[in-house]
């Protein structure tokens, strides 16, 4: 027995003892026929950092003439600190420095690492003076990060964390609020300099839901230099309620510690499996019957004779667009044709779509699913649904099936086809698994240190008897598994893939490789997509 498979059973076994686990299922596992597939494995969440999950820290920070140049100098070797605890590729960093008013010290907002070393050396000879207004530089913050998030796929914003760390050192005076109208609610409050910062604050916090990003954060830190302020204090704590942190109060020598100590990194909410797909690339879902597409471009072979296609080649005219493409958007796949604004052959988010046909389709080429449903954009592309429109609440051929589930169980969201459905549906079955017991022999080899983790079976995959190919021997089927992952209460466009292609080959009317009736999955196979 193999390590890998020992390990599946450690796991399989694990699970038939975890008394919390959670199991859905559709329609049982589906009957072991040579023209059908199965496969199970173990499935791991990704954890809530690193690329997929993408930062953006933003240090704002009181300078000017009435900050002593020790005291910056301090706030410059504490974020400097901060800043090497956080080295990941996918964190960019930014800078403000504010007194009366503020001003970024980085061009465009966020940067790098050397670019923040520059954006320091700035900070230290910032000398503007004047009153203080925390109320301008949070109003700057949230342009910096209302900019970055524009900048970014949508997909990839909703999956961003952007932290905003305020460092103040006494309390905004009220001189700010005389220029308010007299019937603006922060002129009768107790404190209309706190109610300003806490407005603003508020507005920060709200880009999260007008942009969908993944999470913001506003941790202010009170450094009281001439002794503890009650008044700098109360507003602290009133911007941290706003910006979704607890107030931190740091004396300066321990301001470094301070920031180490923040978890300023990745979403805070766990990450959890929101569903599963498998497709078969060789197989089109028409009409109540399962066409063989042999060359896996779009087009059963029984339709490339009529369209003078290539049905050995899935790009008869070699453009880099997939020949079933080129006649669902109208185009003559037997022409040649450039795409302007994209790379011919390029598939920037490796979800199966060149640039060029996304560019086409109108789908995102950052995004492995455009609107968000959990069916990857090359599946609906290839079944005739449209990848722009959330599928669940459509039926379009009207047979009492939503599209989604028809994408999912791989019949034809276009006809109205119950026998296939009721004999040739996919089937899915989800358990969370319970981690194993800390020190036990499972916990050694455990893939999912820390994760949230998933035994996940495919079913009742059928297989079609595809012709020889140029480069593909006859009867060869391509089966794309995906278990479809996003954080807690996070939208559907942040979702992200743990992807396997299969490779199952099935001859009429008996022959299936590989014959066993369920095909192992291993986590150290699968990859992540966006």
């Amino acid at each position: 027995m193999s390590g890998r498979t020992t390990l599946l059973l450690l796991f399989l076994l694990a699970a038939g003892a975890c008394t919390d686990a959670s199991l859905y299922s559709i329609a049982g596992g589906g009957a072991n026929l040579p023209d059908r597939a199965a496969l199970e494995g173990l499935f791991c969440a990704p954890a809530p950092t690193g690329r997929h999950f993408p930062t953006r820290i933003l240090f704002v920070v009181q300078g000017g003439a009435g900050v002593e140049p020790e005291v910056r100098a301090q706030v410059v070797r504490a974020i400097d600190a901060a800043l090497k605890r956080y080295t990941s590729p996918s964190i960019r960093y930014g800078l403000v420095a504010y007194n009366a008013f503020a001003f970024s010290q980085l061009p465009g907002g966020f940067g790098e690492p050397t670019e923040m070393a520059t954006a320091l050396a700035r900070y230290t000879s910032f000398s503007q003076d004047g009153p203080l207004s925390l109320a301008n530089a949070l109003q700057l913050a949230e342009s910096l990060t209302s900019g970055a998030m524009l900048g970014q796929c949508p997909g990839t914003r909703a999956r961003t964390r952007y932290s905003i760390v305020l460092l103040a050192f006494e309390p905004d005076p009220t001189s700010s609020c005389g220029a308010l109208p007299p019937d603006d609610p922060c002129v009768d409050s107790a404190s209309c300099a706190e109610c300003l910062a806490v407005r603003q604050a508020g507005r920060i916090r709200a880009l999260e839901e007008k942009y969908g990003a993944g999470q913001i954060t506003i941790q202010p830190v009170y450094v009281p230099l001439a002794g503890p302020d009650e008044g700098a204090r109360r507003q602290a704590a009133a911007i941290a309620e706003a910006g979704g942190t607890r107030e931190r109060v740091a004396d300066l020598a321990g301001l470094e510690t301070a920031l180490l100590g923040l978890n300023l990194a990745g979403l805070e909410r766990p990450v959890r499996l929101r569903t599963v797909v498998a497709f078969n690339r060789q197989a089109r879902a028409r009409a109540g019957q399962l066409l063989p597409d042999s060359d896996g471009d779009g087009l059963a072979d029984q339709d490339e004779p009529g369209a003078g296609t290539d049905p050995d080649s899935p790009d008869t005219d070699g453009d880099g667009l997939l020949d079933g493409v080129e006649m669902l958007v109208g185009l003559d796949p037997l022409s040649p044709d450039a795409i302007k604004g994209c790379t011919p052959g390029v598939d920037e988010d490796r979800d199966g779509l060149t640039s060029c046909e996304e560019r086409l389709l109108g789908t995102e080429d950052c995004m492995g699913d455009t609107d968000g449903d959990g069916v990857p954009d090359l599946v609906e592309a290839l079944s005739g649904s449209n990848p722009l429109e959330h599928e669940q609440s459509l039926d379009t051929d009207r047979d009492g099936f939503p599209n989604l589930d028809e994408l999912r169980w791989h019949t034809d969201p276009l006809s109205n086809d119950p026998e296939l459905a009721g004999s040739r549906a996919y089937t899915y079955q989800l358990e969370e698994l319970a981690p194993p017991p800390a020190g036990s022999a499972e916990a050694a080899v455990d893939p999912c240190p820390g994760r949230p983790r998933y035994r996940v079976r495919f079913g009742n995959i059928g297989l079609v008897e595809t012709r020889e190919t140029l480069e593909r021997e006859a009867g060869a089927n391509d089966l794309y598994l995906y278990a479809v992952f996003a954080a807690e209460g996070a939208s559907g466009q942040s979702a992200l893939a743990r992807f396997r292609a299969e490779p199952v080959v099935f001859l009429a009317p008996s022959t299936r490789r590989p014959p066993e009736p369920t095909i192992a999955l291993f986590e150290e196979d699968l990859e992540t997509r966006p």
